[in-house]
């Protein structure tokens, strides 16, 4: 029972965006090497389950439980052995038909995720994985369709594998790029509004209408923890417009909507730390709304002094 909620908390802190692309540019590149020895295994669907849990955590911060990640690999496992274990022809069927199902599953979660310039990245991203998926299935059903005809097509199926393997591989890499550099441009603005929670009730008679209603939804929400939390979500919470938030935040309280995002989100983390300690630091990461441990890391040093692992030996 220990080692499932252990690995159950080990799952809700790897299920972030950038834990993600790392696994997906790690998968595509072991499919590339696979294909390079000659072995007829497509490691690739090891990213569909991996995928769809990301996706759907992203629409409505449903986590996959320890069954549910199970059941999803033992069926993508099978998916990857059967080719190789079976000579039939309709086997390739059922991979389609597999490819499909996540297909329209990951369609299905998309269109429950509002977009916004927080959130450009990853939707970026998983379209990009099922245009792959989608380019995948073009090709297997040719070939199933002239191999099954006994046409000689002329073109090994390796030869395609290869050119869908590299650019998952390359557009990861892209994308992790993309991802980190970002994170260093919000890391490197300015820091000096910081807060307790204690601070702002004593502030609060101090503050004019707009500061109050921006400092009271951090007070009293915990909207702020969603990954894709965003300017725009904080405008619609306190029924202001975006640049009046912005001019608010910069001006008023000598900060950046990201920085006052973080402050609280690390507040909220030295609480979990303080009273949840069978949580990992990774699932602190996860509920936090941080993208990634190392983003994380910096914050809590940024604004606490020293590292979560430091702080939470320091209060047992």
């Amino acid at each position: 029972m220990k080692l499932i909620k252990t690995f159950d908390g080990f799952l809700r802190g790897h299920f972030n965006f950038e834990s993600i692309v790392k696994s997906v540019l790690a998968i595509s590149l072991i499919q590339l090497i696979v294909i390079g020895l000659g072995v007829n295994l497509n490691f690739s669907h090891l990213a569909i389950p991996l995928l769809y849990f990301f996706t759907r955590k992203t629409a409505n911060k449903a986590e996959p439980s320890v069954g549910e990640f199970f059941f999803h690999y033992s069926l993508a496992v099978l998916i990857i052995l059967l080719p190789s274990l079976f000579a039939f022809k309709l086997i390739g069927s059922l991979v389609f038909a597999y490819v499909l199902t996540y297909l329209m599953l990951l369609y299905k979660e998309m269109k429950s995720i509002q977009p916004s310039n927080s959130n450009q990245s990853v939707l970026g991203f998983i379209g990009f994985f099922c245009n792959f998926l989608i380019a995948g299935l073009i090709v297997r059903a040719i070939f199933f369709v002239v191999t099954y005809s006994f046409a000689d097509f002329g073109v090994e199926y390796v030869f395609f594998q290869t050119g869908l393997a590299v650019s998952l591989f390359l557009f990861s890499l892209f994308s992790l790029f993309n991802y980190q550099e970002g994170n260093k441009v919000l890391l490197n603005q300015g820091t000096e509004f910081v807060v307790t929670k204690t601070d702002t009730h004593a502030l609060h008679t101090k503050f004019e209408d707009k500061e109050r209603v921006i400092i009271e939804f951090f007070e009293t929400s915990d909207d702020f923890l969603a990954n894709s939390f965003s300017l725009e979500d904080l405008a619609d919470a306190v029924n202001l417009n975006k640049q009046e938030v912005s001019t608010v935040i910069n001006h008023q309280l000598n900060s950046s909507f990201y920085h006052m995002v973080a402050q609280y989100r690390i507040l909220h983390a030295k609480e979990l730390l303080q009273v949840r300690n069978n949580l990992t630091i990774e699932a602190i990461v996860e509920e936090c709304g941080f993208s990634s441990k190392s983003t994380f890391n910096k914050y809590f040093k940024l604004f606490v002094g020293k590292t979560p692992s430091v702080y939470r030996n320091q209060i047992v």
